[in-house]
């Protein structure tokens, strides 16, 4: 999969006819008075074009003594965009392994550095990937949604968006995006369904780490990250998103292909 479109939380095209509340705020870098312009917005923020014509909402803040405007990004993109730069370094680390770690000669310093950058890298993708999915469920939780959950048959229990974080991972994803969007990904088992409950098992591993029987103690989950698919969970993941919203997981359009 070639790297995603940058989307933005709000953001319009260059053919978009774009009309804006009065008192918004727009700022053009092409104009020489926009640094004082920039001083006088709110911090709330308004409104920037990019070099490709594009509108976008961002904020004003201060680095260093000087304003700039922050475009605001979907983070549930900046996650699995994250995810998805590890690809290419766990397949790296993994090849230096084979290679440097040959019977017949003693282990490098070289080698030990790669073995722990390949597991950071392993633990980043994983832990991404799972928080893009998270945050793609809040994403779609509409203001005043409310989750109905049948307990019984005259009973039913009633969560609001300020709840259902507390809620298993699993009734969110199955069950809370369900009633959120209408759809159903989870209605039949498929290779996607199925890599996405172990992604969640693999996440738990990872973030609640523990010793095994054995005397190594973490060899299951070392060689567990040795094994695993990631493209394919990356697929999955962009395919459960694609699902329920339609082309939100995107290539990007420039020539670069990495």
């Amino acid at each position: 999969m070639k790297h995603i479109k940058k989307k933005f939380l709000i953001e319009y095209g260059p053919d978009d006819n774009i009309e804006f509340p009065p008192g918004t705020e727009f700022l053009d870098y092409n104009n020489p008075e926009s640094k004082e312009l920039l001083k006088k917005m709110k911090s709330s923020g308004g409104f920037i074009r990019t070099d490709l014509g594009d509108t976008i909402a961002g904020f004003v803040y201060n680095i260093d003594g000087e304003s700039v405007m922050i475009p605001m990004p979907d983070p549930t993109l900046v996650y699995f965009n994250y995810a998805q730069s590890l690809l290419k370094p766990i397949s790296q680390f993994k090849k230096n392994l084979k290679h440097k770690l040959q019977p017949g000669s003693p282990v490098s310093e070289i080698a030990i550095i790669d073995l722990y950058a390949y597991y950071g890298c392993v633990s980043g993708f994983v832990i991404m990937l799972f928080t893009s999915l998270e945050s793609f469920i809040y994403q779609n939780l509409y203001p005043g949604f409310e989750y109905k959950k049948i307990i019984e048959k005259k009973r039913t229990e009633i969560y609001t968006t300020e709840q259902i974080p507390g809620l298993d991972f699993n009734e969110k994803l199955k069950l809370v995006l369900k009633q959120a969007t209408g759809k159903d990904f989870f209605k039949h088992d498929t290779n996607a369904t199925n890599r996405i409950s172990t992604l969640k098992e693999f996440r738990d591993e990872i973030v609640h780490t523990k010793p095994g029987k054995s005397q190594l103690k973490y060899d299951d989950l070392i060689k567990r990250s040795l094994n695993f698919k990631y493209a394919d969970y990356l697929d999955a993941v962009s395919t459960l998103m694609n699902f329920y919203k339609p082309n939100y997981i995107e290539p990007c359009p420039c020539k670069n292909e990495d």
